[in-house]
């Protein structure tokens, strides 16, 4: 279907004005397990699979 109802949409974290803490990544609810926080930004990051290191 193409119309979605308001409650399945994703609701994204708004980032404080002058970003986010170190604080805010470990009391922000729900964040991934492999968040990430980078220059205030909170960045989502997908795990390494076995192998994904091996060089040839």
């Amino acid at each position: 279907m193409a119309s979605e109802s308001v409650e399945h949409r994703v609701q994204w974290p708004v980032p404080p004005q002058d970003g986010y803490t170190v604080d805010d990544l470990f009391t922000l609810p729900d964040l991934p397990p492999h968040t990430e926080l980078i220059d205030g930004s909170l960045v989502f990051v997908s795990p390494r699979r076995a192998g994904h290191d091996r060089h040839p």
